[in-house]
């Protein structure tokens, strides 16, 4: 017997200080992994998702993401040849104003992470492979990729570092490190005079 639990989810929002409970209706039948990693690109958040296909036996992945303004889940395909692996292996990021896909593969020599871009948003046509890093030794994953073109990683002892993909050069990330769970990402952090209280409420 399987035991099927309804998906329950919440918003908060912060001009009004109180939390939201949408309609069941609106989650999508999706597995999303808690260790997801999240990326906000146009105004929605999106995460590395899987759905088990009817009459085969593996789960096909892709992202699903949540529309802020209309408060909707939708769905966007992977590159050709991805969708079939396990989401596991894959996370997001933003840059700039595209998607970036992280994808691992265990198949080749050692362990190589592709990064994959967007080029026109939601177009899946569009995914675009930029190049590849060789993850072997103390890496375990790519984080972001920086507006230099660099790329932030994480090693085996949680440390960070910095690679460029050009001159093929690491650096490290003084006083900064990654503890606990495995979801992180980064977010470029905008000034703003929008008020996050209510003016009918302040």
């Amino acid at each position: 017997m399987t035991l099927v639990i309804p998906p329950e989810i919440n918003l908060y929002a912060l001009s009004k200080g109180y939390w939201t409970n949408l309609s069941v209706e609106v989650a999508p039948p999706y597995l999303i992994s808690n260790e997801s990693s999240q990326a906000y690109v146009n105004g929605a958040v999106h995460w590395i998702a899987s759905v088990k296909d009817d009459g085969v036996k593996y789960y096909q992945s892709l992202i699903v993401l949540f529309e802020t303004s209309d408060e909707v889940f939708c769905k966007m395909e992977l590159p050709d040849g991805i969708a079939g692996k396990s989401e596991l292996g894959m996370s997001l990021a933003a840059y700039r104003k595209s998607l970036l896909l992280f994808y691992y593969d265990q198949l080749a020599a050692g362990k190589d992470c592709i990064i994959w871009v967007m080029k026109e948003y939601s177009v899946s046509e569009s995914w675009v492979k930029l190049f590849s890093i060789d993850m072997r030794g103390e890496l375990t994953n790519v984080v972001s990729l920086m507006e230099n073109g660099r790329l932030l990683l994480v090693r085996s002892d949680r440390d960070l570092v910095l690679y460029d993909p050009e001159e093929q050069r690491f650096e490290d990330v003084r006083y900064l490190r990654i503890e606990g769970m495995h979801s992180y990402y980064v977010t470029t952090c905008m000034k703003s005079l929008v008020l996050l209280i209510d003016a009918d409420t302040a």
